[in-house]
Formats: C-alpha cells, structure tokens, sequence
C-alpha cells in the first residue's frame, strides 16, 4: 500500500499529527510519503510542493489574502475558500499512490484542480483538524450551525459579502467531496457530529472518529518535586500551567488564566509554568510565572508538564485538545471548559475537572479543589496518566487509520 499525506505546513498540530501517523506506516512497512508548502522536514520521503512560480501568481495570493482578512466583522476567526486564484493540480511527474490523505490544506491547495488531477477511483482521506472543510469557509466553531444548510447569511462576513460567500463556498464543497470516493475523520466525537450534520460532506462515503495520538515513548512523567527544581521552583510551591503554540491566540484566552491566577493568589500562593510563542505581559502578573517559550522537545515538555500540578485549558473551542492529553499522560490532571472535543479529552472527575462554558467561578473552585486536596490531586493524576497512555497511543492512530484505508480500497474495487 502506498500513501501520500498532505499538509500546508511542516509545523502545527496537524503536522505533528501528519508526521506521527507517516513515521508510523512506515514502522510496519507502508510506503508513506509527505508533502507540504512551507517549513522543513528532515523524515524521508517528504518534499516541498510550491505552485506559485511567478511574481504575478504571488501577488495575486496576498490580495486574496488580504480580502480575506478585510471581509471578515472580527478578527478571531479565520475565513479562507478551498478554491484559489492558483490552481494547484498535482504534478504528472508524482508517481500515483493508493491512498490520498488530505490535514491541514488551506491556503495552499486549489481543492477543485487538486482532485481533478488525481485518478478518478483513488480513495481521499480528509482529515479534519478544525471545521474548515465541514463549513462555508469560518475555521473555528462559534455557534452557527449554518453550515448545516445553506450558510446564509454567514454571522462572520460583512455586509453584502454575508449573503453568498459561505453560501457559494458551501456548495461547492458539497459538488466537490461528492464527485470522488472521500472519506471523512474527526478527530474527536464532537468533530465527527458536526461533520455528519454539514451539508458538505452529504455525498461522503464515510465519516469516523480517529483520535490523535501522543508518543508514549517520548512523553515521560517525572517526579513532580524533581520537576520543580529544574525549573527554578520551590518543591513545596503549587504550580499551574498553561500552554499552546502562541499565546496571543484569543480562542486559547490567556488572559482568562491571569484572572484565575489573581483569584487563587491570596490563599494558595501559586506559581504559574507557562509554555508559548509571546507571552507579552503589559503589567505585573498577580503571581510569578515561569515562561518556557516554545517547546518542540518532548523531553522538555516532558519536564513542563510533570512539574505543573495542575494544568489549566481556558479555550473557548476546540475540536479535541493535545495538550490536554499530553499533560495527563504526564500524570498532571487537566481543568478546563467542556467546550469541543475537550469533552473527549478530559474525563470529568476521573482525570481532571470540566466546567459549562465562561463559568469561570466554577473553573476556579475546580482548580482550588485540587489544588488543596494533595491525596485527590494525585489520585486523579494517576487515573489520568494511565488512561491516556492506554487510549491515544500511535500504534492505536495508525491501525485505525490502516483500517480506514482497507475499507476505502474495498469499496473502490466493488
């Protein structure tokens, strides 16, 4: 069986999870392949597809770009088509796979010349990593279910553009994924429900739940004392951490966990690890913060995560949540909101505490509860290690992966 994934760039949750699943396959003698647009990847074979060649094609990109931007009524969301000013067909010259395994593809692929280009019966994979591919366009998840029909008038886009855009956008997907044998993953069970219900994916062949996965082998759980003190950190402090890839972004609500800080600091006197691209403080934090900045090492998250009692999510969405698996696979139990996927990734009281979305007293009286009982607080850390090492290993992602593309090759040959 040969495989080829694709994914616009070489760092991001999806291409670590791209990355996993393509080591993975190969372990067991799958030939995988990746391709991607931007960054750098030392696995092999991997290659760099870039289908912008002249200086008119790149121009045209940034003012797309740059309307995209400009159309949408607020900054927190992401709006792109899957359909480009660039097409991007794949080049004859690429030997044909079995399977085509489509991650994170926006602002990159022209979906319509991209398919055109593959054999007609090959099955695609279409990985979601956010709602990009399920709705009209809008990436992340905030409250519309327009998607379910017909997008219109889309909440995120201004006046006239709201009335056709999502609309135009939403059809053509549904012409799209319905003209080729694609089958559709969620990466968690929230994911896979909106999925079922967009009107995108109606002619589909099949929509399924795969989990993420965390390399065991790699992600260690130290002595939280031990942990500590590498850090700077007195062994006999508190310590609550927060962590993701930049810590700007306004749906992972940094600011939040400041305020969760100062409402704790009087009576329990904690410290913060934090991990993350900009923390940018503009005033004094209410308790001392240990910022990591961005870690790529599993050893060094190993070591944020285990020195952290407990880890704090103060995300307003997401489809499933990574490092709330990361954390309790290092033995720290996970507060956060049960919003998304993070309803699959945190098991209320067993591994860690959800709390109904913006209750920010209940989230803080979660915290506190752990935070002050030493003998819960470890009980649950010890539920959430192993729960984790034994539900989202790699060895789990890839059979039920290898199964999907079996299934996929059946049906094409009936």
């Amino acid at each position: 069986m040969r495989v080829s994934h694709f994914n616009t760039a070489t760092e991001g949750g999806a291409a670590v999870l791209m990355q996993r699943l393509h080591q993975s396959l190969q372990n067991i003698d799958i030939e995988s392949q990746i391709y991607y647009r931007k960054g750098q990847s030392s696995l092999s074979p991997s290659l760099s597809l870039e289908f912008i060649s002249t200086r008119s094609k790149q121009w045209q990109e940034r003012i797309v770009l740059r309307l995209e931007n400009e159309l949408l009524q607020q900054k927190s969301n992401l709006f792109s088509p899957l359909q480009s000013v660039v097409k991007t067909p794949l080049p004859s010259t690429l030997a044909i796979v079995d399977i085509y395994h489509l991650h994170w593809i926006s602002h990159w692929l022209d979906l319509p010349s991209f398919i055109q280009s593959l054999p007609p019966r090959s099955p695609i994979i279409l990985t979601l990593h956010d709602l990009g591919n399920l709705t009209g366009g809008c990436h992340l998840y905030s409250g519309c279910h327009g998607f379910e029909n017909i997008c219109s008038p889309c909440p995120l886009i201004k006046y006239p553009f709201n009335h056709f855009l999502a609309q135009q956008e939403l059809h053509r997907k549904q012409h799209l994924f319905s003209s080729r044998p694609v089958h559709v993953v969620g990466n968690s069970n929230w994911t896979t429900s909106l999925a079922k219900a967009s009107a995108a994916f109606q002619g589909v062949q099949s929509i399924r739940t795969i989990y993420p996965a965390i390399d065991i082998q790699s992600l260690v759980r130290h002595d939280k004392a031990f942990a500590k003190k590498l850090l700077g950190i007195s062994p006999q402090k508190l310590v609550l951490g927060f962590g993701c890839a930049e810590l700007t972004d306004g749906n992972k609500n940094f600011p939040l966990f400041l305020q969760l800080l100062a409402r704790l600091k009087d009576d329990i006197e904690p410290e913060a690890v934090v991990f993350g691209n900009d923390l940018g403080l503009t005033e004094q934090p209410p308790v001392p913060i240990h910022s990591l900045g961005k870690l790529t090492s599993s050893h060094l998250l190993s070591i944020a995560y285990s020195a952290m009692d407990v880890f704090v999510m103060a995300s307003q969405t997401e489809t499933f949540g990574m490092v709330a698996i990361e954390a309790q696979a290092c033995g720290t139990p996970v507060c956060a909101f049960a919003v998304g996927g993070l309803t699959d990734a945190v098991q209320h009281e067993q591994t860690g505490f959800l709390a109904p979305w913006g209750n920010i007293n209940l989230l803080s009286d979660h915290i506190s509860q752990l935070l002050r009982n030493s003998s819960l607080r470890t009980q649950l850390g010890q539920t959430a290690h192993d729960w984790a090492r034994r539900n989202f290993s790699l060895e789990q992602m890839r059979d039920a992966y290898l199964n999907l593309y079996r299934e996929a090759l059946k049906s094409q040959n009936t």
